[in-house]
C-alpha cells in the first residue's frame, strides 16, 4: 500500500507527491502509514526546531527552512568577529523547500509536528471513517 504513495518512482497515484523540483540536499523523508493515519519523519540535522516552517494550503503540506551559511570567511583567514584562523569549513546549512500532496480522508487541523536528535516528525491523522454499514429492517 505504501507504494502508492512515491509517485516520483513509477506509480501512478499522486498521494503524498512530491514536488518535481526535488533535487540532491533536500533533506530525505521516510513517509508511513498505520490505522490512525500519516507520518513523515525528515532526516535534518543541524538545525533548530525554530529553523522549520510546516503550512498547509488546500492538500498541500510544505516544510521549508530558511536558513544558510554566513560565510565566516575563506580557508586561511582569520575572522574579523572571532579572530578565528579557519582551516576548513565544510558544514553548510542551506534553505530548502518540500511539498507533499495530502491524501483524502486526512485531519489538516490536527496536524503535529515535533523535532528531536535531528528528525522532523509530521504526524496526520487520518478523519474518523463514517459507517457505511446498517442493517435494514424487513417489513
Amino acid at each position: 500500500m505504501l507504494q502508492r504513495f512515491f509517485n516520483n518512482c513509477g506509480y501512478d497515484n499522486n498521494m503524498f507527491y512530491v514536488d518535481e523540483n526535488v533535487k540532491y540536499g533536500v533533506p530525505p523523508v521516510n513517509i508511513s502509514e498505520n490505522k490512525e493515519g500519516f507520518e513523515i519523519e525528515m532526516a535534518a540535522p543541524g538545525y533548530q526546531k525554530t529553523d522549520f516552517a510546516a503550512n498547509v494550503d488546500g492538500n498541500t503540506l510544505t516544510i521549508s527552512v530558511d536558513k544558510n551559511t554566513e560565510n565566516q570567511g575563506n580557508e586561511n583567514e582569520v575572522t574579523k568577529e572571532t579572530e578565528q584562523y579557519i582551516y576548513r569549513q565544510e558544514f553548510s546549512f542551506n534553505s530548502f523547500s518540500r511539498s507533499f500532496t495530502l491524501p483524502e480522508g486526512v485531519d489538516t487541523e490536527k496536524i503535529q509536528g515535533s523535532y528531536e536528535n535531528g528528525i522532523l516528525t509530521i504526524s496526520i491523522p487520518k478523519l474518523p471513517e463514517e459507517v457505511t454499514k446498517k442493517s435494514i429492517e424487513i417489513k
